[in-house]
């Protein structure tokens, strides 16, 4: 489980990848071994490999081989608060064709999430408003931000238990995609037998075509790779985690192309 013993645990997830934009910049946080923490005490086991995982996704075809120089990906003692915030500066790169995506996974609590050197009374943190603060400051119309960790729903404006936002009648021109890996009630679980967390786990192998559903044309959708994670990490955690998504866009939204 991801939890913390000094602070809820939230986990803000968000991932999304539209295949027709120009230039995809991403930052990319996963913290497993924190400067407080221990083994079995504050740490976790799989954050850090499910950064890595999903760099890897990004960096593929699957994903437009986003290039390295666009993705600055930041590990246990490198995630400090500093160096994220800084990495987000990332952001003002893009023009508004292209999509900015920030990953994390590690530990949180309602409103913020937990950089490698975070303090117990929340001097040192990540809150949720400086990211949206780094988005707002980014041209970039198409915005993604994926989650994974405990109670994550509490970052939601908009709860989706069962299915994907509907289309937008919105007429800003933005395209904003946040999937967050459990409801505000529930711990986001790690597994020993998959060594990663669930949500993540699912998101990747949804992306790189098992969600690939309906229709199964080679492009896996918003909607399909929703559809495919809830129902994936339900059944792992025996329905005890249940992702959700909310934010601005079509259900026929790209998330990934897959060759056959």
């Amino acid at each position: 489980m991801k939890f913390f013993p000094f602070l809820l645990t939230a986990l803000l997830s968000f991932c999304w990848l539209p295949i027709q934009a120009q230039r995809t910049y991403a930052v990319i946080v996963g913290v497993s071994d924190y400067q407080l923490g221990r083994p079995g005490k504050g740490d976790l086991t799989f954050s850090d490999d499910d950064a890595e995982l999903f760099y890897r996704l990004l960096r593929s075809p699957m994903s437009g081989s986003i290039p390295s120089e666009n993705i600055i990906l930041l590990t246990n003692s490198r995630a400090s608060r500093a160096n994220i915030m800084r990495a987000m500066t990332l952001f003002q790169q893009a023009t508004p064709r292209d999509r900015i995506i920030f990953y994390f996974s590690g530990h949180g609590a309602p409103g913020m999430l937990l950089p490698y050197d975070y303090t117990p009374d929340a001097r040192v943190t990540l809150y949720d408003r400086d990211v949206k603060a780094a988005f707002r400051q980014s041209a970039a119309r198409t915005k993604l931000l994926l989650a994974d960790a405990c109670m994550a729903g509490t970052m939601r404006n908009r709860q989706y238990p069962s299915r994907p936002p509907a289309v937008s009648s919105s007429t800003d021109n933005s395209t904003v995609v946040v999937l967050l890996s459990s409801r505000n009630e529930e711990t986001s679980r790690e597994g020993s037998n998959l060594q990663q967390g669930f949500f993540t786990h699912y998101l990747v192998k949804g992306a790189t075509g098992d969600a690939d559903i309906n229709p199964r044309n080679g492009i896996v959708t918003i909607k399909e790779l929703y559809d495919y994670v809830r129902q994936g990490v339900r059944q792992e955690s025996q329905n005890q985690q249940t992702p959700v998504a909310y934010g601005r866009f079509p259900e026929n939204l790209p998330f990934s192309t897959v060759k056959r």
